[in-house]
């Protein structure tokens, strides 16, 4: 009945009712986020406010998604007290005060969105003040959209200096919801997405969640570690995804409907943004592109294909439609000439998927061909349609490319996929050709080694970044060799090595010091 009582780990509601008379705090540090587990489907096994705790590591200013887990609205102010929000009005109306007072926190109003078919969607309305009063609520089951700057009054964090932001925990109390919970949903007229979050202070697995008939078959995450200011991933319902407590996320809805979660989805795993699994029995073939800067590995987007025949190349139920990133978009389109950032669609020999890439900051990438599971007998080409190289899909793989001044090396005709089906039984062209280069970075020569399953009219270019050919030798009829290229001449930097023999092509980076 006085002082506090924190929990560090978990507290597994089993018989009666723990009465916290408001002094309760589930504690939240780099390693873990304490949690209230299973408990009756029924609820009532927590009487009284608890305090929850978020923590958020440092290194990282970008916008995070949130959601409370409690049973009434609460404040933004609850969130002021630890982090620097700004807003309209500046102090007058609770916010931390700059020159400018622009907005730091929002909420998605489904009813005016227009679909995040672009980098803003005017759905994203922002809080006037921190009270919580009228349209200001942070309502029940409600995400909002809040810039970390760090630590409040970090210095520099208000000013657009140069620091790094320190970490920071966050916290916020309220009756926590119990029992089986039922989120009711509104489409949009113009927009598929309604903005909800995790309604227990607990990780839960979403897959185990009870969908109502108007919600389609992907939702969306954010990751704040990816581009300059997060980005969306996309992931489908039919596999496991541990949601973080405290996390908000995006729906996409055909129709009104509703989505009921469980005490018993309720996960012990441990929660993360990139964990996920596929589960058996339910898509398959699964094959993960991510784009990458090409000198720090710093991710910037993703693309996720299921080569399943439940899906189909049109745009259907299975598949999740792009959400626009405030940088960098990288998608697929179906075809039926929707963007996707999940593509379910059955693998067809001789097909090709477009790819496009939009808005992305002027720089050398790498598209890296993070997993790669494909039917029997099925091979995935990726073809630059500005430079002309071909490169087989292998796992690990990376191919790179730049984004440049000139308009044509990004927009919705920079890549595509080519799709080759073979009977199970008759050997992929991936393994009919085989390259290597050493040393790679190269200084004078880099030797090229090569073998083919047969003979055929070999040749070599060697192509720039901006897609000029600085190289090219006709090499005869040939089935294996070493070919010496000459980078003497050559400007410091990458290059692309398209090589060809008979009606085989392969490409790989080339670097010289």
């Amino acid at each position: 009945t006085s002082g506090t009582t924190s929990i560090s780990s978990n507290y597994k509601p089993t018989s009666g009712i723990l009465t916290t008379n408001n002094n309760l705090t589930l504690l939240s540090a780099s390693g873990s986020t304490a949690t209230i587990g299973q408990g009756s489907s029924s609820g009532g096994y927590v009487s009284g406010n608890v305090t929850v705790q978020q923590y958020i590591p440092a290194g990282r200013r970008a916008m995070r998604f949130f959601a409370h887990p409690f049973s009434s609205a609460i404040s933004l102010d609850q969130l002021e007290d630890n982090i620097d929000i700004t807003g309209t009005g500046g102090a007058s109306n609770g916010f931390s005060t700059t020159l400018k007072n622009n907005p730091s926190a929002f909420w998605y109003d489904q009813s005016i969105g227009d679909g995040a078919t672009a980098t803003t969607d005017i759905g994203w309305t922002a809080f006037t003040n921190t009270n919580g009063a009228g349209s200001n609520a942070w309502n029940v089951d409600e995400g909002i959209r809040v810039l970390v700057r760090g630590s409040k009054g970090q210095t520099g964090s208000l000013t657009g200096g140069t620091y790094t932001p320190n970490a920071v925990t966050i916290d916020m109390s309220g009756q926590v919801n119990q029992g089986n919970h039922t989120v009711s949903m509104t489409k949009g007229s113009n927009t598929p997405f309604v903005f909800i979050g995790n309604p227990y202070p607990c990780q839960i697995d979403l897959n185990l969640a009870a969908l109502g008939s108007g919600v389609n078959g992907s939702f969306y995450v954010w990751n704040p570690s990816t581009g300059t200011y997060g980005a969306y991933e996309t992931n489908p319902w039919s596999s496991s995804y541990i949601l973080p407590a405290n996390a908000g996320f995006f729906v996409s809805l055909s129709s009104n409907t509703s989505i009921t979660f469980h005490e018993s989805d309720k996960s012990t795993a441990s929660a993360s943004s990139s964990l996920f699994k596929t589960t058996g029995g339910l898509l398959q073939n699964r094959v993960l592109l991510r784009v990458l800067s090409n000198n720090d590995s710093l991710q910037w987007d993703r693309l996720l294909f299921y080569f399943d025949t439940k899906g189909k190349a049109d745009s259907d139920w299975y598949d999740g439609i792009k959400m626009f990133n405030p940088d960098m978009s990288f998608y697929s389109f179906s075809a039926d000439n929707k963007r996707m950032a999940l593509d379910v669609r059955p693998m067809e020999d001789g097909k090709v998927i477009p790819l496009g890439i939009k808005y992305a900051p002027l720089k050398n990438y790498v598209i890296k061909t993070e997993e790669l599971n494909l039917p029997p007998g099925a091979t995935l080409k990726l073809h630059d349609k500005y430079t002309g190289s071909v490169q087989t899909l292998t796992k690990g793989a990376e191919y790179a490319f730049s984004i440049t001044s000139d308009t044509n090396t990004q927009g919705d005709n920079r890549f595509e996929l080519n799709m080759i089906q073979l009977p199970a039984n008759v050997a992929t062209e991936s393994s009919l050709l085989h390259l290597s280069i050493s040393p790679n970075p190269a200084n004078d020569v880099a030797m090229l080694s090569f073998s083919a399953t047969k003979a055929g009219v070999t040749t070599l270019q060697l192509i720039n970044m901006t897609g000029n050919e600085v190289l090219k030798m006709n090499l005869g009829n040939m089935q294996k060799g070493n070919i010496a290229i000459p980078m003497q001449s050559m400007a410091p930097g990458m290059y692309i090595v398209k090589f060809s023999c008979g009606n085989t092509v392969e490409s790989k980076q080339l670097i010289k010091k």
